[in-house]
């Protein structure tokens, strides 16, 4: 199974500085600085303060931009939609015995894990993220050196 890109800032592996600079100049185009990403206006508050959540988690890493606003809105609509699943059940506990109420939430779970983990939200996810960047950060330090950089 083909594994999905990841930044050039993030990734391992031998590239020329060539290839380096216009891989990012192409990454740079197509995102758009942290401060433009806005909920969209169909969400509902609760969904908008999810969304407004995970951007601030993810500002960080400076990987965000206005494309990716389609993919946090599903996200903040399917956390909602299993925050609403899981109150109705704690309210009612024989809803556990109901079939399309249990396909439903593991439907909606299934999507929310897919989710956060596109969004490097997961645990698993942010550990293969942070050994890209240590290993990218000794890298360059390195070759730095090597080139009599500093």
């Amino acid at each position: 199974m083909a594994r999905p890109a990841k930044p050039i800032a993030t990734r391992k592996g031998h590239f020329t500085k060539d290839e380096i600079k216009k891989r990012k100049a192409a990454e740079d185009k197509l995102n758009t600085p942290n401060r433009d990403i806005v909920a969209p206006n169909d969400l509902t508050d609760k969904q908008r303060d999810i969304f407004n959540t995970v951007v601030e988690w993810l500002r960080p890493a400076e990987t965000l931009g206005l494309l990716d606003v389609p993919l946090i809105a599903q996200f903040a609509r399917c956390k909602d939609r299993i925050d609403t699943i899981e109150h109705r059940i704690d309210n009612d506990p024989e809803l556990l015995f109901d079939k399309d109420l249990s396909y439903n939430q593991d439907r909606c779970f299934k999507q929310y894990v897919r989710l956060m983990n596109e969004l490097g939200l997961s645990p698993q996810s942010r550990a293969k993220l942070a050994i890209s960047l240590t290993k990218n950060e000794e890298k360059t330090t390195i070759a730095d050196i090597l080139n009599g950089e500093e």
